[in-house]
């Protein structure tokens, strides 16, 4: 698998969730799937390089600041590598299961970083419980997105 494509995927789905980010009130969360699917079936010499890779797209389309973006989804992406080797990381339920978790995890050091950061953060209860919905809405279509990336051979 290879780089390129993998950021040529990134960028289009990032893309389409701005754009129906814009359209509609909550669009899935998909920044963490990617994480996921990174810390589930990329080498592990490439783990670090596409987290960051992702979180650079994701401060690029205005989506979130690029520092505590990055380590967010090095963190989501590193947790998922490490219990990867325990887990069947081509299952349906597995992928829902790691990335429901996943999901758990970029929630809470998102709201954590907000409290530090004062720009950073979901916006209050309103906004928490929206990107909330959207990770959870997320989770629900990840191993589709997971199976269309391995088909397209799609990754680092």
């Amino acid at each position: 698998m290879a780089l390129l494509p993998f950021i040529a995927a990134a960028v289009f789905l990032l893309f389409l969730q701005a754009l129906l980010g814009r359209m509609t009130r909550v669009a899935p969360e998909l920044g963490p799937i990617l994480a996921v699917y990174v810390g589930l079936f990329a080498r592990r010499e490439w783990i670090s390089a596409a987290a960051g890779i992702l979180g650079l797209l994701r401060a690029g389309l205005g989506l979130e600041p690029l520092a505590a973006t990055v380590l967010i989804l090095l963190c989501v992406a590193q947790a998922v590598a490490a219990v990867r080797g325990a887990v069947f990381a081509d299952r349906f339920i597995t992928q829902w299961v790691v990335s429901f978790a996943a999901g758990a995890l970029y929630l809470a050091l998102h709201a954590a970083a907000g409290f530090i950061l004062p720009d950073f953060g979901a916006g209050g209860m309103a906004g928490l419980f929206r990107m909330t919905v959207a990770t959870l809405s997320a989770t629900l279509v990840a191993p589709g997105i997971y199976g269309l990336l391995r088909l397209l051979r799609v990754g680092p």
